[in-house]
């Protein structure tokens, strides 16, 4: 009850003579005061609650935000949601990618990275880079895609083909990957390309193509110095294979 002389539940007034009576009874409907009193308690305990129910959950949800990107907290908030609105600029997406990489938040970094190809002026490199993100994280077909976009783009990083080209040998793309091989070989004939002849030898010899694995090998030893005796075994095994090859086909 108030000091108005008003029933708070029904409206109804209350008689002066009732102020003195414990409990305050309402004439019109039955209710009391301290049944009033029990409501607004009531009341407020549930606005209380719920004030610390959202307080709680502000407060957990900042300490985990706080503890998933560390100094870049506030710095990423703007840039978060200019990437999912769509807004973000490509100067942006690269920020995002960079915060995610240092953070090894390897699935932002890799949304980031998608998002910023769709820029014409950044494609080559997020695509080269989506690729060398998904290949350190073994995941070698959507690697060998990201390669392959990026090729398709005009990219022409000699490292980026070499691992493409590996990828493609892998997954057992044989023609593929001779093809990016032989290119690799031809482009820098002056250089002893010692992990790309390697890599390629040892593809050669799984398709059974001997002869271009040993060709290759004696194309590096005859350029001398410390080439004179590269791969010294595996040729071995090689000569030995052939010969064993050719006494067969004479039988």
């Amino acid at each position: 009850m108030s000091h108005y002389a008003i029933c708070h539940h029904c409206k109804s007034p209350i008689p002066p003579e009732r102020f003195y009576d414990k409990p305050i009874v309402c004439a019109g409907c039955g209710e009391t005061n301290t049944q009033h009193s029990a409501k607004i308690q009531r009341s407020l305990s549930l606005q209380l609650t719920t004030f610390y129910i959202v307080f709680s959950i502000l407060f957990v949800g900042s300490v985990a935000h706080v503890m998933k990107w560390d100094r870049f907290a506030l710095e990423v908030l703007p840039l978060k949601s200019a990437q999912s609105s769509g807004t973000a600029s490509p100067e942006q997406l690269q920020r995002v990618a960079e915060i995610c990489s240092t953070r090894l938040l390897h699935d932002c970094t890799e949304q980031a990275l998608r998002d910023l190809a769709q820029h014409s002026s950044h494609q080559l490199e997020a695509f080269e880079s989506l690729a060398t993100l998904q290949r350190l994280r073994g995941q070698k077909a959507a690697a060998m895609e990201s390669y392959a976009d990026y090729l398709r783009a005009g990219g022409e990083d000699f490292e980026a083909i070499f691992h493409y080209a590996t990828l493609l040998g892998e997954a057992g793309q044989f023609e593929a990957a001779n093809q990016y091989f032989e290119h690799l070989l031809s482009h820098r004939p002056d250089v002893l390309q010692i992990t790309v002849t390697r890599t390629y030898v040892s593809l050669l010899k799984d398709q059974g193509n001997l002869r271009r694995a040993k060709s290759l090998i004696e194309g590096i030893r005859r350029k001398g110095g410390n080439a004179a005796q590269f791969m010294d075994n595996e040729l071995k095994e090689i000569n030995e294979a052939l010969r064993v090859a050719q006494r067969v086909a004479r039988r």
